[in-house]
């Protein structure tokens, strides 16, 4: 169980790296694809929708298929979008790279549906929030970490 608990942790990890990693990227998508703001800002809106889209059919699908299963089916669609991402930085295509943000995103709203929930499942049956709470406290060490360590 512990070993379960930890990897959650890491995934806690991944899902706030993922989600800051995509503000960095705007200016980037701006240069390289020659976009005004509005279509700039449209990388963030792509990303970010998806949790909007994809949550609540995710929640009925985590009844179906349970969570490891879910969690599984998120890092599918994760991944999914990475390679759409790639092909599309190759020929540098605007509405891949929306695409494969909105996958990725979309992966990322499955597997937090169904990583915040499965966290408490694991935890102590006398304390069941501690899970999370705990997993809570390592996402902010990481954003402690990364405006201390990053910054140069």
């Amino acid at each position: 169980m512990t070993k379960n608990i930890a990897i959650i942790g890491v995934l806690f990890f991944v899902f706030g790296f993922i989600t800051w990693v995509n503000a960095i990227l705007i200016p980037y998508f701006k240069i390289a694809c020659e976009l005004n703001n509005f279509q700039s800002y449209l990388v963030a809106f792509a990303f970010y929708i998806s949790y909007l889209v994809v949550s609540l059919p995710a929640a009925y699908l985590l009844r179906k298929i349970g969570f490891k299963k879910g969690m599984m089916l998120g890092f599918w669609i994760m991944s999914l979008g990475a390679f759409v991402f790639v092909g599309a930085a190759l020929s540098r295509a605007y509405a891949g790279f929306l695409s494969g943000l909105f996958a990725i995103g979309g992966g990322l709203a499955i597997l937090q549906t169904a990583a915040n929930p499965y966290i408490t499942v694991l935890g102590p049956r006398d304390r069941p929030r501690s899970g999370s709470v705990l997993w809570g406290s390592v996402t902010r060490r990481r954003v402690y970490w990364r405006r201390c360590c990053l910054r140069r």
